[in-house]
């Protein structure tokens, strides 16, 4: 098991957004910047507040708002590909990096501090700088590469960019040289030997897709590590809900081998992920007529995204005339609604993937604790709200994954937080896919019934044929792992292994469910509000630019990636 400790006073552990930057000796203004690196608590609190400043990259990215899982509630830009060579997607890290590299310094050959402690806060520093490097290099393929602390009097700052294959092979190395030292368990938020190879699966499996001559090398490395993860003292959690939706059972959870968790004594509601996925309705917000039934509280988020129809029909339905699990309108009871009508929820909503009912609210069920209806005069209907269709959602289906139910949530009310980095069903998946890459579908598909036994509650995938296996694997990884910034990148690779230039998940229209008054029919149409109907992929996207005021700035950047 974990231990749970918070890391002195977790304090700034991870959850350091407003302090000031470690270049400008944030941390080090209370010491004298070479005790630091001579006592061990100092040391230690130096490599704490990395990584939060680390982890910050990975929490709350909102990339689902790119793909087809999400009905937007304002104009996003990448998903109607109207950027320019402009367009930052996160290029300069290299104050993070440099937090990295200054660990990796101080600490190597350092006397002052015992060694087997200074080879985990070594091991720590190049596992947060694969972290940093990868954000970078999902973005833009080969980046510059800076591996160590550069000072003032450096000659030139301007350094080349390295090819793909280079930065890739960088970042798995420093994931490599890091699972050596790190130790098998970790407290919770610090990185672990698993927590190393885990994310090695995930780096090794976009390379693969998008560096064709190391494809079959990084294949090998996805299902070695793995297999040296499945092999360690994790499991996959049955309580999927309890895993993303409350604080004290994650830090429980034997499946979340990285997660950033921030503590209410230093995070508001509105600083975390929940505000923009709470709609933001009450009372005296209705609309006349859609008062049924009444709120018994109010929602006070700042709602920006809602799952979409094109998100909801992909979680299956165990049809009980056979036990098999199909789309909802395959079932016996859609086909008893068709002939002989009935309730819309119980032809289309019933007993759906488990994963459905901690991901989506939808209409007749609770969300907090108000009663929720989305149908045509219900109290959460996209026309109920007096203010417009800003609070509430067009698609009239809510997030429910990610949210913490167990109070009303208040903008300026503490609260804790956390999300996953990397956890054991994702390891599960991407050893799935380099199976499949590898043409071993039996293995393939052993691996996809982990997660969609036990996170999904679906009976188990027989024997399939090789494009069979992929269509369920592309489904299992999208339900299984929504809002966990996987399915744009996802969508990207599978692509690149492809040969694709264009996706159609990512330009096909985003659509929502009407559901009558008396909940007896439904239509489907796609949403035009916010341009969700107008969703555009230009090939030029499989990397993003270098912005053009970097390469203006340093000409060594050039050229840019294709399209820019």
């Amino acid at each position: 098991m974990k231990k749970i400790i918070w890391m002195g006073a977790a304090i700034v552990v991870l959850a350091a957004a407003c302090k000031k930057d470690l270049l400008d000796k944030g941390y080090l203004d209370r010491f004298p910047e070479e005790a630091i690196w001579k006592d061990k608590s100092l040391a230690e609190g130096y490599v704490f507040d990395t990584y939060g400043r680390v982890l910050q990259l990975y929490y709350n990215q909102k990339l689902d708002d790119w793909t087809d899982n999400n009905c937007n509630n304002y104009t996003n830009n990448v998903s109607l590909d109207n950027i320019d060579n402009n367009y930052d997607a996160g290029w300069n890290q290299y104050a993070r990096i440099r937090n990295c590299n200054l660990v990796l310094e101080k600490l190597t050959n350092n006397t002052a501090i015992l060694e087997a402690d200074r080879k985990v806060m070594i091991a720590e520093g190049k596992f947060l700088r694969a972290l940093v490097y990868y954000f970078m290099a999902q973005r833009f393929g080969g980046v510059m590469i800076v591996d160590k602390v550069l000072e003032a009097n450096t000659a030139d700052f301007r350094l080349p960019r390295k090819s793909m294959p280079e930065t890739y092979d960088f970042i798995l190395k420093d994931l490599a040289e890091a699972a050596t030292d790190l130790p098998a368990t970790a407290a919770t938020g610090r990185a672990s030997k698993g927590a190393a190879l885990a994310m090695r699966t995930r780096v090794a499996l976009q390379g693969a897709a998008y560096i064709p001559a190391k494809k079959d090398a990084y294949l090998d490395i996805v299902i070695a590590d793995a297999q040296a993860v499945l092999g360690m003292n994790y499991a996959l959690d049955a309580d999927y809900a309890g895993m993303f939706n409350d604080f004290g059972k994650a830090q429980a959870s034997k499946e979340l081998i990285l997660a950033y968790f921030r503590k209410g004594i230093n995070t508001s509601f509105s600083s975390t992920a929940m505000q923009a996925l709470c709609p933001n309705h009450g009372n005296e917000k209705l609309n006349p007529g859609y008062n049924h039934p009444p709120f018994t509280e109010s929602f006070e988020g700042w709602p920006e995204r809602f799952p979409s129809q094109n998100l909801v029909d992909a979680y299956e339905v165990v049809d009980e005339a056979d036990g098999k699990a199909k789309k909802w309108n395959a079932t016996s009871y859609y086909t008893d609604f068709l002939a002989n009508g009935g309730y819309v929820s119980k032809a289309i909503y019933r007993n759906r993937d488990k994963r459905f009912y901690a991901t989506v609210v939808y209409d007749s069920t609770k969300l907090f604790n108000n009663a929720v209806l989305t149908r045509a005069l219900g109290n959460m209907n996209r026309l109920s709200n007096v203010g417009g269709e800003w609070g509430v959602s067009e698609s009239n289906y809510y997030y429910r994954k990610g949210l913490y139910e167990v109070k009303k949530l208040w903008y300026s009310d503490p609260t804790d937080h956390h999300q996953s980095v990397i956890r054991l069903g994702e390891v599960y998946l991407n050893y799935a896919e380099a199976l499949l890459l590898k043409s071993r579908t039996a293995e393939a598909v052993a691996a996809i019934n982990k997660t969609r036994e036990t996170h999904g509650g679906l009976p188990a995938l027989g024997t399939l044929t090789q494009a069979e296996a992929w269509t369920a694997y592309r489904n299992e990884r999208r339900v299984d792992m929504v809002l966990e910034e996987d399915r744009y990148w996802s969508l990207l690779r599978w692509a690149k292994f492809n040969g694709q230039a264009t996706i159609p998940e990512l330009a096909e229209p985003i659509r929502g469910i009407d559901i009558a008054a008396d909940g007896r029919s439904f239509t489907i149409a796609a949403i035009t509000l916010n341009n969700n109907s107008n969703r555009q992929f230009n090939a030029r996207r499989f990397l993003f630019p270098v912005p053009q005021g970097q390469i203006q700035a340093n000409p060594n950047l050039a050229p840019n990636n294709d399209g820019w």
